[in-house]
């Protein structure tokens, strides 16, 4: 290798190596005006969209400056103040939106529940308390309804994470059509078979798993599913349908007959 050639790459590497470290510097920077901007506006009757505004900004520039490639820096543990210091005016931010923007509230409760599992913040205490947990759903369903359903799921495994039953059963009926729409059925089952485990007299959360079920092709759960929903209601004719067409195609005609014959006398001509 010639000497000029050495040369390009040791300034190659050298370019390289400074680019990400001005980025970081920029975006600290920005950080740091955004977090000023918050401070001037915080309290000031009148200037709640202008703090609310820098709180986010400050917060999408942080998120950057955490990455633990850069733990350790200054700018890593300058911006970890930061996003603990706005963490509950992301909280807030939610709340202030709500009725004005949809959209922008879920923003600002996406980024409230995303702080805390940073791993920037696997060693500090960010309280996963009630407030926790309400916001969680709500970045939850907020996804689903905006049909971002990836985020449906990060977001429901957030609220069962943190322990919270008030809105569980919501949840998990969130998080099963959430994978249904993804077309991951086999999840959906899974987190089904925990909600019939948890809900056994829920009729819905039977439906849904009898149909994921089917989806699945797995016969014996659909079986399974099949025998509980008709211990709740055992006149329901769709359940019945189902039952007797599960009957024909395992080769129990005489079962299926039978069914059939009640589906008659259920819904007459």
């Amino acid at each position: 290798m010639s000497s000029d050639m050495k040369r390009i790459i040791l300034c190659l590497s050298v370019i390289l190596l400074t680019l990400p470290h001005e980025a970081r510097s920029q975006s600290l920077s920005q950080a740091k005006a955004y977090y000023a901007s918050f401070l001037k506006s915080s309290g000031v009757a009148g200037m709640e969209a202008n703090m609310y505004n820098a709180v986010y900004n400050c917060y999408t520039e942080c998120i950057s400056l955490v990455d633990q490639r850069y733990a350790g820096t200054s700018s890593y543990t300058e911006a970890k103040d930061m996003l603990k210091n706005i963490w509950v005016y992301l909280y807030n931010g939610a709340a202030y939106y709500q009725r004005k923007s949809s959209r922008t509230s879920l923003e600002f409760a996406k980024a409230y529940v995303d702080i805390p599992d940073l791993p920037a913040f696997s060693r500090d205490v960010l309280p996963k308390d009630s407030k926790y947990s309400g916001i969680a759903y709500v970045a939850a369903s907020g996804s689903f309804n905006a049909k971002d359903y990836r985020s449906a799921v990060k977001y429901s495994e957030a609220y069962l994470k943190s322990g919270a039953t008030d809105k569980r059963k919501d949840i998990l009926k969130c998080m099963s059509h959430s994978y249904t729409k993804l077309g991951d059925h086999r999840s959906a089952l899974k987190v089904l078979d925990d909600a019939v485990a948890a809900y056994p007299y829920e009729f819905d959360f039977y439906a849904s798993a009898i149909n994921a079920s089917m989806d699945c092709e797995d016969y014996t759960l659909l079986q399974k599913y099949l025998d509980k929903a008709r211990s709740i209601k055992p006149n329901d004719v769709g359940i019945l349908n189902i039952q007797g067409k599960l009957y024909e195609d395992t080769g129990e005609y005489l079962k299926a007959y039978t069914t059939y014959l009640k589906l008659q006398e259920l819904r007459p001509r």
